[in-house]
């Protein structure tokens, strides 16, 4: 599901303000998480992970890339990307 979430946002045709009102969902869901009894260790990662996928479909890395669809595939399939592994 976070995999179709951020293709979303990927294929937004204004992907500045899917950038931007997915990154302001996220925060916000994050009190809401913690006030519902969720414990900040159990989805910190996960969220630390996700946010970065979506901040860089509008900011590009050192190397001048942004995300595209085989960048969000691989980062998906990394073995080292632990929290994705659990979904």
């Amino acid at each position: 599901m976070a995999f179709a979430y951020v293709e979303r946002i990927l294929h937004a045709p204004d992907q500045d303000l899917a950038v931007a009102s997915a990154l302001s969902i996220l925060k916000s869901s994050l009190p809401v998480l913690e006030s519902v009894g969720f414990q900040k260790i159990v989805f910190e990662d996960f969220y630390e992970v996700l946010e970065t996928l979506v901040q860089s479909i509008a900011k590009p890395d050192s190397y001048n890339r942004t995300l595209d669809t085989r960048r969000l595939l691989a980062a998906f399939q990394d073995p080292e990307c632990r929290p994705f592994r659990m979904l």
